[in-house]
């Protein structure tokens, strides 16, 4: 994690990072209506936001700027634009070799992209979000050179009735992304087996970044194949989630208190505790049951991050309770919430 905290001002209290880092926590305690904490405009500095849960309005980064955004999520701010590599009127130069790799964003606005040069891969936008590529002269913006691969979609467009420029592969445009991914609505992002997005990227080659893009900051899952297209980066064992790590198991996937989660191909997915050593993940009709961490409903042992517990099929309907309990390396075990779902009937 890199961050520069020279121009956050009275910010600092909510960004400055331990390890992971839930920006914007989503409650309006922390966050008052209206408030966006994580919107800055500084100048000439290196910016990493990686991993990070957010409902605020992310960043907005002006001049030659080298800004990654790298699997975060931002979501439920519908007048907010989750990611923008932004600059002001009429710069000496444009907005350059900015990274949005592996995020994802839902029920707010576009991803704003001004400038040239970029890197956009691997990204996920969808209900009521896009990916938008500025044509706009007076921001210097051309975007011929942005490299725009692997994204997942409501629609990408450039600047009014302007066709759309830059390199556009293996993008996937859809109002439905159930079609493509398990349970987008629920959190999981990952590719239906055997479905048009599974395994059906195009890894980038150093050879094929926008001239003078900074080649040392390619993620290097970027230059494995297969990739999927969209943001599910993971592995087997491991699914990317993204928020601020602590003593206890958080962000489950499915959501708390989803509906309709699919009945077959579901899985249990959290955000590990930051030191775990084990997560004992615990699965049942019967609240009772898991909240006593009955072994009878103990379903997953899971060792350090991983953080994938597989399901066998769900029954129509039915609500189902899970928690994780996670063993540290202290050797005490800190147990988590109760979280619930049901499935799809």
């Amino acid at each position: 994690m890199i961050f520069n905290t020279a121009a956050l001002g009275s910010a600092r209290r909510l960004c400055w990072i331990k390890r992971w880092y839930d920006v914007a926590p989503c409650t309006d305690r922390v966050r008052p209506k209206g408030f966006a904490p994580v919107a800055y405009w500084p100048t000439t500095m290196f910016i990493m936001l990686e991993a990070c849960n957010t409902m605020a309005h992310v960043f907005q980064a002006s001049g030659r700027d080298q800004v990654i955004f790298r699997y975060n999520w931002a979501h439920d701010v519908y007048d907010k634009l989750p990611y923008r590599l932004d600059v002001g009127e009429y710069p000496k130069e444009p907005n350059a070799y900015g990274q949005i790799y592996g995020n994802a964003a839902w029920r707010c606005g576009e991803y704003q992209i001004k400038g040239d040069h970029h890197l956009i891969a691997n990204n996920l936008a969808f209900f009521g979000s896009q990916i938008g590529l500025s044509t706009v002269e007076k921001y210097k913006s051309t975007n011929h050179e942005t490299i725009c691969w692997n994204n997942i979609a409501t629609d990408i467009v450039g600047s009014g009735k302007d066709s759309v420029p830059g390199d556009l592969q293996h993008n996937l445009i859809t109002d439905a992304p159930e079609n493509l991914l398990r349970a987008p609505h629920c959190g999981d992002f990952r590719p239906i087996k055997g479905g048009d997005a599974d395994g059906r990227g195009r890894a980038i080659g150093t050879d094929q970044l926008p001239p003078g893009f900074p080649k040392a900051w390619l993620d290097p899952k970027a230059l494995i194949e297969p990739l999927p297209i969209g943001p599910a980066l993971g592995n087997q064992e491991h699914y990317i989630i993204r928020g601020y790590q602590s003593d206890a198991a958080q962000t489950p996937v499915p959501f708390d208190q989803a509906v309709d989660v699919p009945l077959r191909g579901s899985a249990l997915m959290f955000l590990p505790a930051l030191n775990a050593k084990q997560s004992n993940v615990y699965f049942s009709t019967d609240r009772k049951a898991v909240e006593a961490s009955q072994p009878k409903v103990r379903v997953a042992c899971l060792q350090e991050q991983e953080n994938i517990a597989s399901l066998p099929s769900l029954d129509a309907g039915q609500t189902y309770f899970w928690g994780v309990n996670t063993e540290g390396g202290d050797g005490e075990t800190v147990s988590g919430p109760i979280w619930s779902f049901t499935a799809k009937k």
